[in-house]
């Protein structure tokens, strides 16, 4: 689905597959929703410029769109001067986040107020995206029993590239329609100590009003302190070295590490083939909008499976290195070794130091 990214300059996106990879965060979107629309339109204060401006240096960042803090920047902006030119980019990236409530309320609203002033291509494409999401999206009205207001955690999990999870706000005796993409949702909504959990089927055909009655939580239980035997006397012949288990331990964990970073770069590579063909020279065609997203949806999987294979493989090998440091370490009768750890901006690490 391409859009423009600034009013009134058409680009168009050619779609290049890269074989580098770069770690995918689940977003958690703006907790507020779409801003109420003006009694009268206004033209974009300078401080609402600057928010934009930000939008859509977030949109087209060179490591990959930013799409959760584009629409934060969206959304102040057009608090700061609601206007309707700056409703296409906020709904792009609300639909980006599957917040389908929020990105259907934008586009009905851009192509209402921009009427002849969208240029005809642009105003084709909102409208097939508006009709993507209501004929595939389900709507859930929800109402709190006691008429609190609460917080809406969704989640949906997709069977590639990990949850999405979204948060909204439902106030005080007043119900909340979400249009809510098809697949299995968990929601837990949450006012002060008491929260609720549902667990939903949602299909384009859902049309569901829940009532929702909160509860307390139960507390977690405290872990019980466990009382240590007493010490024994042990004979210095027979003395388990703590160097070696530790060894044992770490160079376990590295050689696990190893492994999954091998089966992740399988996998990864058995993707980028898959994209590859897909993409012949580089350069993808789209023949529909489900699917370009269904591609971006394997891109962000790629680079999922190779951020996940390096940090695997170099981590899998200094964990390895140090476990069989540490037990050759363990296993010296004169072993004058300190196990040191440190931490600092970039992680921790673990270290032997000494003579063996």
């Amino acid at each position: 689905m391409q859009h423009p990214l600034v009013r009134a300059k058409k680009t168009f996106t050619v779609c290049v597959v890269f074989g580098t990879a770069a770690l995918v965060v689940v977003p958690r979107s703006a907790r507020a929703q779409l801003p109420p629309a003006p009694t009268q339109e206004q033209e974009p204060s300078e401080e609402a410029r600057k928010y934009f401006q930000i939008g859509v240096e977030l949109l087209q960042d060179p490591d990959g769109a930013r799409y959760e803090e584009a629409l934060k920047s969206f959304k102040h902006a057009y608090e700061l001067s609601p206007s309707w030119k700056m409703l296409s980019n906020l709904g792009l990236s609300a639909l980006k986040l599957e917040r389908d409530t929020e990105a259907i309320e934008a586009y009905e609203r851009y192509l209402s107020s921009g009427g002849t002033q969208i240029d005809p291509a642009e105003h084709e494409q909102i409208q097939r995206d508006l009709e993507i999401m209501k004929n595939s999206a389900g709507s859930v009205t929800l109402h709190v029993k006691d008429g609190s207001a609460a917080t809406i955690t969704d989640t949906r999990q997709r069977s590639v590239g990990g949850p999405v999870v979204n948060e909204y706000q439902l106030a005080p005796n007043a119900p909340l329609t979400l249009r809510l993409v098809a697949g299995h949702h968990s929601l837990v909504v949450s006012s002060a100590d008491k929260q609720a959990k549902l667990e939903l089927e949602v299909s384009s055909d859902t049309r569901r009003d829940q009532e929702v009655t909160l509860a307390v939580a139960a507390p977690s239980l405290a872990p019980q302190p466990v009382s240590s035997p007493p010490l024994q006397a042990t004979p210095a012949g027979s003395q388990a070295s703590p160097l070696r288990t530790a060894g044992l331990i770490v160079g376990g964990v590295g050689v696990a590490a190893l492994v999954g970073g091998t089966i992740t770069g399988i996998l990864g590579a058995s993707k980028q083939s898959s994209l590859n063909d897909k993409c012949p020279d580089h350069t993808c065609t789209y023949h529909s909008a489900a699917e370009q997203s269904s591609f971006q949806s394997d891109k962000d999987s790629l680079k999922t499976l190779g951020t996940a294979t390096t940090a695997l493989l170099i981590g899998g090998g200094v964990l390895a290195a140090t476990g069989i440091t540490l037990f050759v370490a363990g296993s010296s009768k004169r072993e004058q070794v300190s196990l040191v750890t440190s931490f600092g901006p970039f992680g921790g690490s673990i270290a032997a130091r000494g003579a063996f």
